[in-house]
């Protein structure tokens, strides 16, 4: 019995051990099927997350090898425009796959804002980071919010989108109905953006409006919050609005200090939105067309994430954050750093550090491994610098001073060149500013040519004369108004208009004071006295006081209309005629004349000597 007993034992002992190697060869398989579990599910979340250079983590959207930092330094126009499409351009051919605009500007042309925002939207590269660095108002303002993500550098300012006109450096009036077509494009620029990019739509609309009043609140159970005006607060909370002694004093500065009523516009009801997708107002005091232009302009792009909080689920479900009365809608938004963290509208660089100040912190924000700037080019900046209303109007006055010397002396070639290069300085910059157009450069030569004419051609001053100043000067007042349609329709294109009409007034009232002085003192100007024959001599270089025969008080000595004389030089059909000992500059009637025809004057003036050929008996010659 015992035998059988110790072999009964035996045998279960090895039945054990086989028992409890199955057992961890299972364990082992199930410990090696969490791993690949766990594995499968870790990977995709490494793929989201990249470890920076630096040691951070950067999300997948903003992670970037090759960042390209696009630089809007100054005002926003039609050159920054072309500047910044050439620099995208630039980047993405080169291979990169992070964009960073950095902003430091005082905002611009609105049409030229547009313009930059649709480039940065239609992007294959999407990821196309704002930096703040340290200012961004106005345009730059709208600009930021159409990027994917917004940073921020130390004392980073970004808002004040409120639309103004300015001519020749000083604030033009804006009526009500002028402010509101403005705003139509910015407010839906500014909403599009934001239902793209996750922001509020609400809260940028108080960039570019007065009378924005907003209270901050969140979901009761999910903690979501949103900006709500006065009509929505009560239907979010289901309670009323808080009286002016019970909201404390509002987040944002405002115009008063804090103690004043809202604005006739913040107060308002603000209008339902008008389709289930449309153009929430934040404030009213807009038109039905403006918002039916709206919303318009918001079809096609992203949807609205605004709930409605007159929904059962939404109604009274939310309550008042922390000093959540945000503005009372007396002054437009502009928010300091800290506050573009708050509200959710810029992105800390890490959990640690909020701000990015140099370009190594920026590096280690997009990942990236190449990082490049493109600034604007030597030659963008000069053609910036060359479309300024002052510069111009000193090219106008080299322009006309140089051409009424060149046509009261011909044959100096100097002047013409000279007055050719400043034509050719007003224009171009002007049309690759997107400030001139062909027939505003046609305008400008017919009427050069027409005034040439009339000049050297077609005696007196009829329709060529007259003309020809109309088409020239009209041509230059063009090239300072936007080309963005064929009349001044804007405040913008209107504001254009002014500053050129009020230049070039200016600059030809100074051409012309400036063409008395040459009359007068031509003689003794260096170089240019050196340039034409005297009066008494007939030599050129002379010292004598003959200058710009045809100009001065006495023109020609002793010439009258009747004398006869002989043209020393070819007439073609201007040049140099000799009455007795007198050589005086002339005009002749017919457009060419050989040099030793006999000649008579037929008019002797103040601005001009011409002359007719006669026939002398057998030809005679000088």
């Amino acid at each position: 019995m015992s035998g059988l007993s110790t072999s009964a034992g035996m045998r279960s002992d090895a039945e054990r051990a086989r028992r409890l190697a199955a057992r961890r060869v299972r364990r082992f398989a199930g410990a090696l099927l969490m791993v690949s579990v766990a594995l499968g599910l870790i990977a995709p979340q490494a793929a989201e997350d990249a470890q920076a250079p630096g040691g951070s983590i950067v999300p997948a959207a903003r992670q970037a090898e090759n960042v390209a930092i696009i630089t809007i330094d100054r005002e926003i126009d039609a050159m920054m425009v072309r500047s910044f499409e050439r620099r995208l351009t630039k980047a993405l051919d080169s291979g990169a796959n992070g964009i960073v605009v950095e902003l430091d500007t005082p905002g611009g042309e609105v049409g030229a804002v547009l313009e930059i925002c649709e480039l940065i939207k239609q992007s294959p590269v999407q990821n196309i980071v704002a930096w703040v660095h340290p200012q961004a108002y106005s345009g730059g303002a709208i600009i930021a919010i159409a990027c994917r993500e917004i940073c921020i550098s130390d004392g980073a300012t970004l808002g004040d989108a409120l639309p103004i006109a300015v001519a020749m450096g000083m604030l033009m009036e804006l009526n009500a109905e002028e402010r509101e077509k403005i705003l139509s494009p910015i407010l839906a620029e500014l909403v599009g953006s934001a239902r793209l990019r996750g922001h509020d739509e609400l809260l940028v609309q108080g960039f570019a409006r007065l009378g924005v009043e907003l209270w901050w609140v969140e979901h009761s159970e999910t903690g979501e919050r949103y900006f709500v005006n006065a009509q929505e607060y009560q239907d979010a909370t289901g309670v009323a609005v808080p009286g002016p002694g019970q909201r404390g004093s509002p987040r944002l500065a405002s115009s008063t200090g804090g103690s004043a009523t809202p604005s006739a516009e913040g107060a308002q009801p603000a209008p339902e939105p008008s389709s289930e997708q449309g153009f929430r107002s934040a404030a009213g005091g807009l038109s039905p067309s403006t918002l039916k232009e709206i919303d318009v302009t918001l079809e096609g792009g992203a949807k609205t994430q605004r709930p409605d909080f007159r929904d059962a689920e939404h109604r009274g479900k939310y309550r008042e954050v922390s000093r959540g009365y945000i503005s009372d809608g007396t002054a437009v938004f502009t928010f300091k750093g800290d506050q573009l963290l708050e509200f959710g509208l810029a992105t800390p660089r890490s959990a640690t550090d909020a701000t990015v100040s140099n370009d190594t912190e920026l590096a280690s924000f997009m990942g990236a491994t190449n990082m490049r700037r493109l600034n604007e080019t030597w030659s963008e900046r000069m053609v910036k610098a060359m479309s300024g209303f002052l510069v111009r109007g000193v090219l106008i006055v080299v322009f006309l001073v140089a051409l009424f010397i060149e046509m009261t002396s011909p044959g100096l070639i100097l002047p013409g060149s000279i007055a050719a290069l400043a034509l050719v300085l007003l224009i171009a910059p002007a049309f690759l500013n997107n400030m001139a157009s062909w027939w505003e450069i046609a305008a400008i030569l017919v009427g050069i040519a027409s005034i040439l004419i009339e000049i050297f051609i077609i005696p007196g001053f009829g329709v060529f004369g007259v003309g020809g100043m109309l088409l020239l000067f009209g041509g230059l007042v063009g090239t300072f108004v936007t080309n963005d349609g064929l009349f001044p329709d804007t405040a913008e294109e209107r504001s254009g208009l002014v500053t050129g009409v009020v230049t070039i007034l200016l600059a030809t009232i100074t051409s012309v004071a400036a063409m008395w002085g040459i009359s007068k003192h031509f003689g003794t100007l260096p170089v240019l006295g050196r340039m034409v024959l005297t009066g008494e001599s007939g030599q050129i270089e002379g010292e004598g006081p003959g200058v710009l025969a045809a100009m001065a008080d006495d023109p020609v000595g002793h010439v009258a209309v009747g004398d006869e004389g002989v043209a020393v030089t070819v007439l073609r059909p201007s040049g140099r005629a000799q009455f007795g000992e007198e050589i005086v500059d002339v005009v002749s009637e017919l457009p060419f004349v050989e040099a030793g025809t006999p000649v008579r004057v037929t008019e002797a003036g103040s601005m001009r000597v011409a002359v007719e050929p006669i026939d002398k008996p057998g030809g005679a010659r000088a």
